[in-house]
């Protein structure tokens, strides 16, 4: 359930890099002000365009103002929802850890990497209750080692989770 090391992903897989992009291109995506941050550097240093329509950047610190004109600032997880859906019926939330946590009740499906290599990290995935869950087939690919996978709940809810662990 490994999912960070001190800020950053504890592993490099182009392949689900681009599974992130597609998934998230054009669509509302939540997400936390680290994790946010993070992804300004890669994208400002690649030189490419981030994928999302607008990025709801969650955070407390009420000052804070997100760097680029396609990301806003909201300060709770139903403001997040709220504004994301102003925008897009389809809602990714791309982590970090607290959000994922927090956003999971509102969650009707997860694009999840399982990642097969031994990492240590100091941030993890919330535990899913498997009982609610259908986890539907694979798509490995062997040149990243990881399992991309789709886990459905029982419940209908109207956000979308994407996890590397």
């Amino acid at each position: 359930r490994i999912i960070g090391r001190e800020n950053k992903i504890p592993w490099r897989l182009l392949d689900d890099l681009v599974s992130l992009r597609k998934l998230t291109k054009d669509h509302a995506v939540i997400l936390g002000r680290k994790t946010y941050e993070s992804m300004l550097f890669y994208y400002e240093r690649s030189g490419k365009q981030m994928p999302g329509k607008v990025y709801v950047v969650v955070t407390r610190n009420t000052e804070y103002q997100p760097a680029r004109d396609d990301a806003v600032a909201v300060y709770s997880v139903d403001e997040a929802l709220a504004v994301a859906r102003k925008f897009d019926d389809t809602v990714m939330v791309i982590g970090g850890a607290t959000i994922y946590e927090a956003m999971l009740p509102h969650t009707d499906r997860i694009y999840m990497t399982e990642v097969q290599t031994q990492a240590e990290g100091d941030v993890y995935f919330p535990q899913l209750d498997t009982a609610v869950c259908t986890r539907l087939p694979a798509n490995t690919t062997t040149k990243t080692t990881a399992t991309n996978t789709i886990t459905t709940r029982s419940s209908s809810k109207s956000a979308t989770n994407s996890s590397r662990r």
